[in-house]
């Protein structure tokens, strides 16, 4: 990883049925844990024309080694928080003098 690790995540992919037979997802069994990641929060402010006010924006972004296999809709667990992220998008820049880290757009999950 290019950037500075400051957690291990596990990545989950997997999902299982409950008694209703309804699929939901499985958050037991990881695809891949112990991956070296960093998950950063940013906040801003910003002016809703429409409702007349200002409200705070949170991003969530995270950062993995390249050519980690995480995919858009897998979920992350930061195991040193044990919070939950549902991967929205999932980009790898393009660089001609190094392999850059994959990037994340991510939405914390509340359990």
């Amino acid at each position: 990883m290019k950037g500075r690790a400051t957690t291990t995540l596990s990545i989950y992919r997997n999902s299982a049925q409950d008694t209703y037979g309804d699929s939901v997802d499985d958050n037991t069994t990881p695809a891949a844990s112990g991956l070296l990641g960093s998950i950063m929060e940013q906040s801003r402010r910003v002016f809703l024309a429409a409702e007349n006010r200002r409200t705070v924006v949170k991003n969530t972004t995270g950062r993995m080694k390249h050519g980690t296999d995480v995919l858009e809709g897998d979920r992350i667990k930061d195991e040193r928080t044990g919070k939950f992220y549902f991967v929205e998008a999932v980009s790898t820049p393009e660089s001609p003098v190094n392999s850059p880290d994959v990037r994340l757009m991510l939405r914390a999950v509340i359990q």
